[in-house]
Order: structure tokens, then C-alpha cells, then sequence
């Protein structure tokens, strides 16, 4: 997040496709375009970028809390102990936070056409335009760590934040305190990048969802190999596993979107192996893992749903 054997097959056929164990449970329906979802110990907490909304529920399931409406295309977000932070996409969007309780939300800064948000306990850390800025989870002047730069959504480990440069055709990392920005893998030719691209840090080593599939690179060698070579949306790792989604093939057509193959919800060791199939025919939009269960947000427009499947043992 060597290899293993794989988990059990698919056995169990359902109306919300094919699970591993059981039914996921439904935690929420009809979402309007649901974005980006984030945990702790008791809730899950989930922006939907159409419906505008900010929410929260129990991760048991029962009535979600809209913590913030009528936001401004609310995307990706973080939490804290007392806390929700997000970006709001858009030319007049910024970085805003809401308390868990509840109450009035408050923009922490201004920023044009921000995306991406991770934290570290102290900042926030968010790309807009063609710079990387932090700035304190309780407001104030934004820093600007790295400028110049084509970058996707930035992540975080202890030590430094990376991001995907498009331009540079590179992912980039710079020291959280600042510095010198610097490429750690370099996107190999005949590889590419969308700009959506998944990439997530864990234990030295990076994981980066490209065409050609997924690629896990060491992030101080670069030493590199595809495990996985269906194209990946979404990428978590947890503990000595690495669960994925597969993404849906769609088109537009006269009464709509068409979709030409189904999305997968899999798990796998981390370092590669036999992956197994959790769930099929799926749209997944983010992707979150616990100790005890795996939490998605499924489907497009006002289709959407906050999904909680059993974490397999």
C-alpha cells in the first residue's frame, strides 16, 4: 500500500452488482454529484460539488448532517478533531471550514480555481493556478512551496508534499517546511498521465495511476513496475493491502451517458499479486478504508450514493 494469494472469488450476485462477502449497505442515495469523502473515528463526511453540501454521517448508518449548503462547487475536504476543511472549485473559490457540531462556515482564504486539499495536522495544503501554497488550518496568508508547476491534487507524508507535474511529466516532491522542488519519478515515455491521476504515498513508496495502469515506484531509488494494468481511479493504501477502483468506461449519446463497461471496487497486496473483486459495476468517485469497513461514493449527476462495504479479513 510481497505477494500473496488471492482472496476468495465473487460469489454473491446482487442488485448493486457483485460483492465479496455481502450487500454493501446503502448509507445515502441521491446524492448530486458526490465528490470527495474523508473519516474519523465515528462519521464519514462527503461533499457532493452539484448539490453543494458539506455532510456528515455515522459510519453505522442514520440521518446525514449538512453541515455547510449552498457552497460553491464544495470538493475535496479534510477533518480534524473539531473540523471540516474544503476547497470550492471555480474562479471566486477558496479553502473553508466548518465545525463537526455544526455552525456558520468560514473561509479561510481566497483562491481561484483551487483543487485538491490534504493536511498535516497544522496546514492545508492545496494547488491554484500553476502554484502550491500552504496555509494554517486557522487562517491567515497563504505560502507558496512550489510555483511554475501543472500539477494534480497534492499528498503528503512526513516529511514532504508531491504532487503529479503534467508539464514536467514528473511526479515532484518539496520539503512541507519549503525548498527546492524535485522530481522523485519520472513518468516514462510511452506512459501517460491523465490529469486526474490518483497518486498516493505510503511507506517509500509512491503509487500512480497512469494509461498504461497502475505503477508503484520506490521514492528514493524511482525503481518502478506496473500492478496493475487496468486503468485506476482511485488508490488507498491500508496496512499491507491496496484497494483500487477500476474505472467505468462511459460516452455521451442523444438520451444520455452510456456505459460501455462497468466499474470495480478490488483489493490486492500492496507490493502487487493476485488482486480480488469486492464489488462490480460500480461509477466510484472516492474511495476510504477504516479497520472495519471500506466507504465509497458511487454514481454521476443526482444518482450518487455513500456506499459501506465489510473491510475483508
Amino acid at each position: 500500500m510481497g505477494p500473496r494469494s488471492s482472496l476468495l472469488a465473487v460469489t454473491v450476485v446482487m442488485g448493486l452488482g457483485r460483492a465479496l462477502h455481502a450487500d454493501p449497505a446503502v448509507l445515502a442515495a441521491h446524492l448530486w454529484g458526490p465528490h470527495t469523502l474523508a473519516l474519523d473515528r465515528d462519521s464519514v463526511y462527503f461533499t457532493t460539488i452539484g448539490g453543494g453540501e458539506v455532510v456528515a454521517i455515522a459510519k453505522r448508518g442514520g440521518a446525514p448532517r449538512i453541515l455547510a449548503r449552498d457552497q460553491t462547487s464544495p470538493a475535496e475536504l479534510a477533518v480534524d478533531a473539531d473540523f471540516v476543511y474544503w476547497v470550492s472549485h471555480g474562479a471566486a473559490g477558496g479553502v473553508s471550514r466548518v465545525a463537526k457540531r455544526g455552525g456558520k462556515p468560514d473561509r479561510l482564504v481566497d483562491a481561484a480555481n483551487p483543487y485538491g486539499l490534504v493536511s498535516d495536522g497544522e496546514r492545508l495544503y492545496y494547488v491554484a493556478g500553476d502554484a502550491l501554497y500552504a496555509v494554517s488550518k486557522r487562517g491567515g496568508a497563504a505560502v507558496t512551496l512550489a510555483r511554475g508547476i501543472d500539477a494534480g491534487r497534492p499528498v503528503i507524508d512526513d516529511q514532504r508534499v508531491y504532487w503529479v507535474d503534467l508539464g514536467r511529466r514528473a511526479v515532484m516532491a518539496v520539503p512541507r517546511a519549503g525548498g527546492e522542488p524535485r522530481a522523485v519519478f519520472d513518468v516514462k515515455d510511452g506512459m501517460s498521465v491523465a490529469p486526474l491521476a490518483d497518486l498516493v504515498v505510503a511507506d517509500g513508496f509512491g503509487y500512480l495511476s497512469t494509461e498504461k495502469g497502475l505503477v508503484r515506484f520506490d521514492l528514493g531509488s524511482g525503481a518502478s513496475g506496473i500492478i496493475v494494468s487496468d486503468f485506476v481511479e482511485q488508490i488507498v493504501v491500508a496496512g499491507d493491502r491496496l484497494f483500487v477502483s477500476i474505472g467505468a468506461s462511459s460516452k455521451m449519446g442523444p438520451g444520455g451517458v452510456t456505459f460501455e463497461s462497468d466499474g470495480s471496487l478490488r483489493v490486492m497486496p500492496k507490493a502487487g499479486g493476485a488482486p480480488a473483486t469486492l464489488l462490480e459495476r460500480l461509477n466510484v468517485r472516492d474511495l476510504a478504508v477504516d479497520m472495519e469497513a471500506v466507504y465509497l461514493l458511487d454514481g454521476i449527476g443526482k444518482n450518487g450514493r455513500l456506499l459501506r462495504l465489510p473491510r475483508p479479513r
